[in-house]
């Protein structure tokens, strides 16, 4: 991928260090992985927003209709329809510097989620990779139940808590079999995966991920190598 190709578009005094180290990481993650090189062929626009008051370019009518109804509280997103990624910057506030690294690292961090979306199409509703996320989360609801507390020098259920957004309509009070299956929580399983995998500045939630999914993180290996 040839990034002077793209159209990149800076909203609203977006940092360089945050625009650059998200630049840095498509171009890193093009070389390394050709999944990633072929999803991101698709793409034609990169667009940084400051927040959430940020207006996206009128061209892109579909991506504003998803940021307005869907996505403002998003760190990025992708807009098939407009051929575009979109990034916003001061989201990222939310996110533990402790776990996740500085603003300028996570940017790298969450781009590579959304190629992981994008690299997906069917793949996380695969009978493998659903097969293996039953497995994670049989796994983590063992780890519950005999009593284990800490992960990775972490609180088990506050990590739980943490990365809900991957685990979305999750029970683990009740038992775990297929009802607790969505196809959010395979889709931001997935791409959590990739990111993790691909992710040149590992940082201590990436370990905490790989501890608590290491069978989808098995088969998305299997899926982009």
């Amino acid at each position: 991928m040839n990034i002077s190709a793209k159209k990149i578009y800076t909203i609203n005094c977006v940092s360089e260090a945050f625009k650059d180290n998200a630049l840095n990481g498509l171009q890193n993650i093009q070389t390394r992985f050709s999944a990633a090189k072929n999803a991101l062929s698709k793409l034609d626009n990169i667009i940084f927003l400051k927040d959430n008051s940020s207006a996206i370019p009128d061209e892109f009518e579909k991506t504003k209709q998803k940021f307005s109804n869907s996505a403002l509280d998003a760190y990025g997103f992708v807009s098939r329809a407009d051929k575009a990624i979109v990034l916003v910057e001061d989201n990222h506030n939310r996110k533990d510097e402790r776990l996740e690294g500085n603003k300028s690292s996570q940017a790298e961090d969450t781009i590579t989620h959304e190629i992981g979306h994008l690299i997906d199409d069917e793949l996380s509703t695969s009978n493998e990779f659903v097969d293996a996320y039953i497995n994670d989360l049989k796994n983590i609801e063992l780890m519950l139940n005999s009593g284990v507390e800490e992960i990775k020098g972490e609180k088990l259920k506050d990590m739980l808590v943490y990365l809900k957004h991957y685990i979305e309509g999750v029970n683990f009070e009740d038992g775990i079999d297929k009802k607790d299956i969505t196809r959010e929580g395979l889709r931001e399983n997935f791409a959590e995966c990739f990111s993790t995998i691909a992710d040149s500045h590992p940082t201590k939630i990436n370990d905490i991920y790989s501890e608590l999914f290491p069978n989808t993180m098995a088969v998305t290996k299997e899926f982009v190598a």
